[in-house]
């Protein structure tokens, strides 16, 4: 039976890029190459991606914990190979916090690594790295680091963005450490970050595990949301990147980087585009693209005024074409960001009649075809 891929987690970040703040590396889930088959392999994550990972940081990950539910994502051999102690914490999730045991398990066998190996990041990861692994790692930083869980909150929310965004978790968090009247509301979410989705682990026979309030048209909805959803982008400067919906919700979005044409080692600022988000298919796997159709400002000069051709060019130029050359100095991991980033392609008005005529005939044959 082919193993189905956790939802959303295409279009996670696989993990924390700044290690300065806590011991801790927060992650989503690795998946082993028995799904590579329904992954692009720029979306790949692999548990050698991840030791390639560390050592371009220049740091050591000691302990890996575990808290899906489900044993079947990847080899826990290929992380022990890589002297990468693994402890698997299983936690219900869907709808349930972890419970009071799961966090003193959680603590104890955190403290007494870090007795033992100071200098050594300890791994945490559950589907897709934020709820759970948030609401575990703040429990530790308040009960151990004497963090006050305010800071706690926010400190894993701008190390992983959006941070823990199930309310129930944070009202348990301050209910614990706090006051339960000040926990903060959730976060604004991504597009891709589905308020069920973290939750979502897999039983050992690859059943899926019921999802509260789930139908058959429930999910036809979310997955007519995943096909296309306009967004502008904002871009200030370096891991100052923003999404804007039109409902005016904005998200920030970290691991995405856009050179400056001129000189790649500076980052666009003052920078705004138009365009879509899409799950496009390639080969049947499923891969996010972000498809930008216009530009109103390039680094604070008002290109919307321009004419369109002039924009497209612009767009292509100053855009997409220096993340490409960027790229292939290898100082842009794709395998880091979100999701890819392109220009969308226009046909000119003049070829409008050509290609409509083609797309009349071809329907005209398939019909005539069916008749026959």
């Amino acid at each position: 039976m082919e193993k189905v891929l956790p939802k959303s987690w295409l279009s996670v970040p696989h993990c924390q890029t700044d290690t300065t703040e806590t011991e801790f590396l927060p992650l989503k889930t690795m998946l082993g190459p028995r799904y590579d088959s329904q992954v692009a392999e720029e979306n790949r994550f692999h548990p050698s991606m991840l030791s390639n990972y560390l050592k371009s940081l220049k740091v050591k990950m000691g302990l890996l914990v575990d808290l899906t539910n489900t044993s079947r994502f990847y080899d826990r051999n290929d992380i022990e190979k890589e002297g990468i102690k693994y402890i698997k914490l299983q936690c219900k999730g869907h709808g349930e916090c972890p419970t009071t045991e799961n966090t003193e398990t959680f603590i104890r066998l955190c403290e007494r690594f870090n007795e033992r190996n100071p200098p050594e990041l300890i791994g945490v990861h559950c589907t897709h790295g934020f709820n759970r692994t948030g609401f575990l790692i703040c429990a530790f930083l308040v009960e151990k680091m004497d963090w006050s869980i305010e800071a706690a909150v926010a400190t894993f929310a701008q190390a992983r963005p959006p941070g823990i965004y199930k309310g129930d978790y944070l009202k348990e968090l301050f209910r614990r450490y706090g006051d339960i009247e000040e926990a903060p509301p959730p976060p604004l979410l991504p597009d891709w970050c589905f308020e069920d989705d973290e939750d979502e682990d897999e039983e050992e026979d690859g059943k899926k595990e019921s999802e509260p309030g789930s139908s058959a048209s429930f999910g036809k909805r979310r997955k007519e949301r995943l096909k296309l959803v306009m967004y502008m982008m904002l871009i200030d400067g370096t891991n100052e990147v923003f999404m804007i919906d039109r409902d005016n919700s904005v998200f920030h979005v970290s691991n995405l980087e856009f050179p400056f044409r001129k000189d790649l080692r500076m980052h666009l600022s003052n920078t705004l585009l138009d365009g879509e988000m899409i799950i496009d298919r390639v080969n049947g796997q499923a891969v996010p693209r972000y498809l930008i159709y216009d530009i109103i400002k390039f680094n604070a000069q008002p290109v919307g005024d321009c004419d369109f051709n002039i924009r497209l060019q612009c767009i292509e130029r100053e855009i997409i074409n220096p993340r490409h050359e960027k790229m292939k100095t290898g100082l842009i991991d794709k395998t880091q960001e979100p999701f890819s980033v392109r220009n969308k392609p226009f046909f000119d008005i003049y070829a409008s009649r050509k290609q409509c005529l083609e797309i009349l005939a071809w329907k005209y044959f398939h019909v005539m075809h069916r008749g026959l």
